[in-house]
């Protein structure tokens, strides 16, 4: 006996096929990939500061009115699965007053490595003084490969005298306790105002 079916049915009854996809193994090793121009910073006389030379203290010049994304954190394998892990806690500090030059700088501490952290920095200069609102409700932490992102709270953001404070303590009550997440950096937005 023959079933009347239509042509949506006949459709689902054919296995999928994706151009590429179909010769790939089901499960793959992921590497977090910690890149190996990892230093202790020259200011730290302790040594318990780690900088990646080729990233750290970066400056970028800035106009007036200007918008611009920050994304401070390890550059990992760009396909790895990130190197800070659920229980790293982050801390990243925005200057708030008016100055020719100013540094926002992000302390990450990685459990596995305690007492040492991680820093990365840059500078940020312009013609005339200028002071930076951060722009609210963008701070997220993010993978280097730019796939997956976790928005943070907005009591995650406080003020300190002359600095924005961005901080999470680890994910715990973020994400489910069955889940976990990694990321490579912390990423936020800025405006930049000259002042006169």
């Amino acid at each position: 006996m023959e079933t009347n079916k239509t042509k949506r049915t006949e459709r689902n009854d054919k296995e999928p096929y994706i151009t590429g996809l179909y010769d790939k193994p089901a499960i793959e090793e992921a590497e977090a990939g910690v890149p190996l121009s990892l230093e202790p910073c020259p200011d730290d006389a302790e040594g318990a500061t780690l900088i990646d030379k080729e990233h750290y203290g970066n400056i970028y010049n800035v106009n007036d009115g200007g918008a611009y994304t920050i994304r401070l954190g390890m550059h990992s394998n760009p396909v790895g699965i990130g190197v800070m892990d659920k229980d790293t806690a982050v801390v990243c500090g925005i200057p708030t007053m008016t100055d020719d030059v100013h540094r926002i700088l992000a302390l990450f501490f990685i459990p596995e490595l305690h007492p040492v952290k991680y820093m990365d920095a840059i500078w940020l200069r312009a013609e005339k003084p200028f002071h930076i609102e951060y722009v609210w409700g963008s701070a997220v932490l993010e993978s280097n490969h730019e796939s997956r992102e976790l928005a943070l709270r907005h009591d995650a953001v406080t003020k300190d005298e002359d600095t924005l404070v961005i901080l999470q303590n680890g994910l715990d009550g973020e994400i489910p306790d069955s889940c976990t997440f990694s990321y490579d950096f912390i990423k936020f937005q800025i405006r930049i105002v000259c002042d006169e």
